[in-house]
């Protein structure tokens, strides 16, 4: 049985982003940092700049008129 390894550490420094869309660019921006994610959602191309690579940036994006917290069902 292969075994897999969990190099994550729960002490790490961690940084909720926040999005926003700019034509056919996803933008996730950090507030606590420089760091910046943009994701064509188009062709799929994605561009990083900023941040420390020691830092875990996280963040969602959910299209104009979606509620994330509503009921399915």
């Amino acid at each position: 049985m292969a075994e897999f390894l969990n190099y994550s550490n729960q002490h790490e420094e961690r940084h909720e982003c926040y999005s926003e869309r700019k034509d056919q660019w996803v933008i996730f921006r950090c507030l606590q940092c420089d760091y910046e994610r943009r994701m064509n959602w188009e062709t799929g191309e994605m561009r990083v700049r900023g941040g420390d690579f020691m830092v875990l940036h996280s963040g969602m994006h959910y299209p104009t008129g979606i509620n994330p917290d509503a009921n399915m069902n």
